[in-house]
């Protein structure tokens, strides 16, 4: 192994299984050890760390060197060692996780005459991000959603007594063992029967099938496969392009997402994810 990582890497596992055995000896003459070994990796290998170290600090994904072993130095156990880096570098609140799409949407706005204003709000949700990546990953697909088919033009939205700028909300509420992510645009709202026009057309349900389903379950279509309003390949994105991406990620997390709108007023999307 390059830049004298194995002797690191032996080291390292050896200090989690001093943490696993609670061997309190053994994990204290190694960390002196780790100490002196990483204290010269450092010095030996400074300009590739600092780049590296740069870009995975800025996405939350590594501990800096020097933080790590200002830790272990401060901890006075095993268990507030432990506690430390767990509610410090393991839990993140999610709702900071999102705050990279809003360049996207601005961005996605200006290029369609729209003005969004974009906002996260409601209670903090610290999570093991890891688990929720991919989540996050997906949700690209609802903000394209609502940019390019909830959100009017500004000459729209005035001509619809609104304001010209447009709001997107995300709304998180912690609660005991789940927590729910509201997505919600001030648009124009999904059209019912267009949706079931799309339906009948892709034939993802027969014309009985949904005649017997509620407003709810109608809104719901727009994650089944195959669903799409979008025309041509030359459109932007239709209503529910990659809307079945997200509701993947969402049960694969065990939890649900459920669509709801008014017309000419809003579009809604309630995510239940566990804890």
């Amino acid at each position: 192994m390059q830049f004298g990582l194995k002797t690191i890497s032996d080291l390292l596992n050896l200090i989690e299984d001093n943490i696993h055995l609670g061997n309190e000896k053994s994990f204290t003459l190694n960390i002196s050890l780790f100490r002196k070994k990483f204290d010269f990796l450092l010095k030996e290998n400074d300009l590739l760390i600092q780049a590296v170290q740069k870009f995975l600090v800025q996405e939350g994904n590594a501990i800096e060197g020097y933080r790590m072993i200002e830790h272990i130095v401060n901890a006075s156990s095993l268990e507030e060692l432990h506690l430390k880096i767990y509610n410090e570098y393991i839990l993140i609140d999610i709702r900071k996780k999102l705050k990279r799409y809003e360049s996207l949407i601005k961005e996605v706005a200006s290029q369609q005459d729209k003005k969004i204003n974009f906002k996260i709000s409601g209670d903090e949700v610290l999570v093991e991000y890891n688990k929720y990546s991919e989540f996050v990953n997906s949700l690209i697909h609802v903000f394209r959603n609502m940019v390019d088919h909830g959100i009017e033009s500004q000459e729209e939205r005035k001509d619809a007594k609104k304001s010209r700028e447009a709001l997107i909300e995300v709304n998180f509420e912690n609660n005991t063992d789940h927590f729910l992510i509201i997505f919600k645009d001030d648009g124009r709202g999904m059209d019912l029967e267009k949706i079931r026009s799309v339906a009948l057309k892709r034939k993802l349900k027969t014309k009985e099938e949904i005649d017997l389903l509620s407003e709810t379950e109608i809104y719901n279509l727009i994650f089944a496969h195959g669903f799409s309003t979008r025309d041509s390949i030359d459109d932007i994105s239709g209503r529910g392009v990659g809307m079945e991406a997200v509701l993947t990620e969402v049960i694969n997390i065990g939890g649900t997402i459920s669509a709801s709108s008014k017309p000419n007023k809003e579009t809604k999307f309630t995510v239940k994810l566990p804890l």
